[in-house]
């Protein structure tokens, strides 16, 4: 059909149009590629494959050994405290690295060496580091399911935290953009959080980590609305206010065997883009509504808002060199039209459909470890049907700063408060 437009299906089952996909400079072969998947296969029919996500260069597997799964040290029964103070989790992350590098094969450290510098695929699974045996169930989560805590053990969050420590990165954002405390009360000690993917009846359709009925289409973490200084960058070229890396531990994989986590590289989906739409990308700056389905209330994300960017300036979709763009795509919210030319708004959304028309399908099993980098790397989840019935998916999800990230943006923002308090002096006071 060559590079004419297509008709395939969305994720909810309507019928729409593919967009032409040209022949990119780089690689002129991958243009026959795309076609050929996105007339074969529809937005929700999965992906392709593991092995062509390894193939293509979009993730790095390390099968480990059996040996591993078993390993007792790494359930961390007699380890220090992780889920306490900064201090108690710096000495966990410690014991948890110097764990990994004992219990791994060499080239498992090896791929995580690599990685940390930023060399092969975006996309790190290790898998096979196993589970516990004694799983809590997840039939009907008592209290936030964000904060499940495990029976015995402590497996997932010493190879979370041990993969963080030996990569040198931090376990927190900047501070600054914490909640504040109440008025009259103390500021509450920083602590670290492994959050829990776990569908809830109650917010099953929800875009949410409790959602399973609602697909989540390819995405990068952090990305809130129209955070303009979000793409803020230090001397290194890192973004000061995004998660550098994002982690996915299976604790328990879809006993249906129906869920798969949505992958695609960052720099493979620039290249299938025209020129027109990339210059146009760069160019105009995004701005989008909140939807009924967001998991962030719309109070918080006001407040960050006025902390990171209050003129709301918006932000450009794609920046970064011609060969290792980085491209900041929503997962769900619209653009706003009243805000955006028709033109940039049509390709954002020629953007986000050839993403997911060629985008990977990854079937998380218990004991992977997907780690990301979250500005080279789109991530996303299919739908699922939950049981609860205790034996339900259940996914730990974790992000990472690096140190130089966390000095750039408290340095900002403490300049940002400075500033604003100054002119707040020198304006005159109202008389009475």
């Amino acid at each position: 059909m060559g590079h004419e437009a297509r008709a395939n299906e969305a994720e909810d089952g309507r019928t729409v149009q593919l967009p032409a996909l040209p022949a990119p400079e780089a690689e002129p072969s991958m243009a026959a590629e795309v076609a050929t998947i996105a007339t074969t296969e529809s937005l929700d029919a999965g992906g392709r494959t593991v092995a062509e996500a390894v193939e293509t260069g979009a993730l790095r597997l390390v099968s480990l050994p059996a040996s591993v799964a078993s390993a007792p040290a790494l359930s961390a029964i007699d380890a220090p405290a992780w889920a306490g103070t900064a201090e108690q989790t710096d000495v966990f992350m410690e014991w948890a690295a110097d764990t990994m590098r004992s219990t791994l094969p060499a080239e498992a450290v090896a791929a995580l060496e690599e990685f940390k510098a930023g060399h092969g695929p975006p996309a790190l699974l290790l898998r096979g580091l196993g589970v516990e045996g004694d799983l809590e169930g997840t039939d009907e989560p008592r209290g936030d399911p964000l904060h499940y805590v495990k029976v015995s053990g402590a497996r997932s969050e010493t190879c979370i935290l041990g993969a963080t420590a030996l990569f040198g990165d931090r376990p927190h954002g900047p501070k600054e953009l914490r909640e504040p405390p109440a008025e009259g009360e103390a500021e509450k000690p920083q602590k670290t959080s492994v959050g829990h993917l776990i569908s809830q009846r109650a917010r099953v359709d929800s875009r949410s980590p409790a959602g399973s009925s609602v697909p989540l289409l390819l995405h990068r973490d952090g990305m809130f609305d129209e955070f303009g200084n979000y793409t803020e960058t230090n001397e290194l070229g890192e973004e000061i206010f995004l998660p550098d890396k994002l982690y996915l531990f299976c604790n328990r994989a879809d006993p249906d065997s129906i869920c798969t986590t949505y992958l695609h590289t960052m720099k493979h989906v620039y290249q299938m883009l025209s020129e027109g739409d990339r210059a146009l990308l760069r160019e105009v700056p995004m701005f989008f509504t909140m939807s009924e389905q967001d998991g962030t209330t719309t109070e918080r994300m006001d407040r960050q808002r006025n902390q990171i960017n209050p003129d709301r300036t918006g932000t450009v979709t794609i920046y970064g060199p011609e060969d290792n763009p980085t491209i900041s795509l929503q997962e769900v919210r619209p653009v706003d039209r009243s805000r955006v030319p028709a033109e940039a708004a049509d390709a954002y959304e020629r953007l986000r459909t050839i993403a997911n028309a060629t985008r990977f399908a990854v079937p998380l099993m218990d004991g992977d470890l997907l780690i990301l980098r979250n500005n080279k790397a789109l991530h996303g989840r299919s739908t699922y049907e939950p049981r609860y019935d205790s034996s339900d998916r259940w996914i730990q999800r974790f992000s990472s700063y690096t140190p130089s990230q966390l000095e750039a943006a408290t340095a900002l923002l403490e300049a940002t408060a400075t500033a604003a308090a100054a002119a707040a002096a020198t304006e005159p006071k109202a008389k009475l």
